[in-house]
Parts: structure tokens; sequence; C-alpha cells
């Protein structure tokens, strides 16, 4: 998908703030969604967490830009919750608005300790990984001369957009793994070889980029063809 998400090379953006000593959760409601994503990656809701992906790339591009970055996965887990029918839209707005109305009772929450709900999360071996067994051998040695292919899928993808048929040379090779592109919509695993590609600065940028310097990419099998 050719969306906001991929905003590699593109220029008008101006610098990306860093504040100095930030905590890790700015306020508490993140802390909570970030449990939420956590709880049901490990549940499979989204199985290798491609799903998740595509949900937070598929939010209207005024939300993606105007979102945090909690936001956008608050905003992505409503929305995944809703397509998978475990919650409609009415609920989650009744649920907003309960919470945000004046009242003197207040809300009765279930209580239990963090311990038993991270056994019971974990009772199925934890956080899935996406690491795959792969009877055949990588296509591709070290040092092999590649090519990123020029496709532009409408779903998920992990190609970034400014290395589509740009050269590249495989520097290292990893065990396999879980195809991201059609696990996000469902499509199964379909597990393949994953690959450190280089890619030179002046074949991405030009001229103008640095000398000597490089860009290191991870990607999958199905994304490279020989040059």
């Amino acid at each position: 998908m050719n969306g906001l998400h991929d905003l590699g090379g593109m220029q008008s953006f101006g610098p990306v703030p860093r504040a100095q000593n930030e905590p890790v959760f700015r306020n508490p409601w993140e802390g909570r969604v970030e449990a939420m994503t956590m709880l049901l990656l490990m549940r499979g809701l989204f199985g290798g967490g491609g799903a998740l992906r595509l949900a937070i790339e598929s939010l209207p591009p005024l939300r993606y830009l105007s979102d945090s970055y909690y936001e956008r996965h608050l905003d992505a887990l409503e929305a995944a919750l809703v397509d998978r029918t475990l919650l409609s839209a009415e609920e989650i707005q009744l649920r907003v608005e309960r919470l945000g109305a004046v009242t003197t009772s207040p809300l009765q929450r279930e209580r239990r300790p963090a311990a038993d709900i991270l056994k019971a999360t974990t009772a199925g071996g934890g956080a899935p990984s996406n690491r795959r067994d792969i009877d055949r051998a990588p296509r591709f040695a070290l040092g092999d001369a590649v090519i990123a292919v020029n496709a532009h899928p409408h779903g998920h993808t992990r190609l970034p957009r400014y290395v589509r048929g740009r050269p590249g040379m495989i520097v290292r090779i990893h065990p396999g793994a879980v195809f991201p592109d059609t696990d996000a919509r469902g499509q199964g695993e379909h597990p393949q070889h994953v690959y450190t590609v280089r890619f030179d600065s002046h074949d991405l940028w030009g001229s103008t980029a640095e000398q000597n310097e490089g860009i290191y990419v991870g990607l999958w099998e199905r994304y490279l063809e020989a040059a």
C-alpha cells in the first residue's frame, strides 16, 4: 500500500523533534493501549502482526498524520475489533459516552492481579513468533547482486517505496519468517527466507547523496530478483 505511513525519502515534513528524557508513556492511557495491543497479539487476533500494521496503515490520511503513536494504535485496535465482530461501533461509542459522562458513581471494573492476567494470556506459549523452518535452501547467497521488485500492492507490505526497482547486495541471510503481505490479509503464512540487503545511497538518492553511505533493509525473498 502506497500510503502516508511509508515516508522514506519524502520531503517538506520538517525535522523530527526529539524530547530529552522522554517517559515511556506520557499519559496513563498510552500504557493501557500498549497492554491491549500486546494481549491481542498474544491471543493471535492479528496473526503474525501484519493485520495490525494493515489496520494502522488503512486509517484515513488526515487521522494518521494528526494522531499520536498510541492514538493510531487505539484507532486500529477499535477498527480491527469491529471488523472481526468482537465489538460493535455502537458498543465502543456507548463506552466512550459513559466514561466521558459526569457521574457520582464510579465505574465497576474487574480487578485482577497483573500476574494472573499475564499467566492467563501467555498460557499458550507467550507472544507468537514469526520465524518458521523452511525446507528449501535460500535462493540468494551472501554477496549476490539483487534488485528489489517494482511492485505496488494494495495491502500491507514491508517493501519500502524508495528501494523498489533499485539494485542492492545480500549481506546477511536470516531464518525463514511469515510473509507479511499474505499474513496481513488472512491469506496464509507462506513463510520464506529473509535477507539484509545493502543499498548504496547513490542508487537511492542520486548524485547528491553522501559518499560511501548505504542503507540496510530487511527484505523477504519474494521482494527480490537476481540482478
